[in-house]
């Protein structure tokens, strides 16, 4: 089992009866805080982590200047679907 803290819920990203995509601040293994990108469980112990992505601040920032650019040079950087 991992052990795990979220320190912070940036966005719901979307979310099913029984899960949620979510983008948090988490603490993995009593390690340091890092982006993390993944789908949760809503269980009765509370949320259990599924598949998904960690990013440390550097790997995010990339990712986000990518997206920007992609949106940019697309000309689709309009509003989300309401979650």
């Amino acid at each position: 089992m991992y052990d795990f803290e979220i320190k912070q819920v940036l966005a719901k990203i979307s979310s099913t009866e029984h899960t949620e995509k979510l983008l948090t601040v988490t603490a993995w293994n009593g390690g340091r805080e890092k982006m993390d990108l993944r789908t949760w469980r809503n269980t009765e112990d509370g949320r259990q982590p599924g598949r998904g992505v960690t990013l440390t601040e550097q790997e995010a920032a990339a990712l986000f200047c990518a997206l920007a650019e992609h949106f940019k040079a697309h000309g689709n950087a309009g509003e989300p679907d309401p979650v």
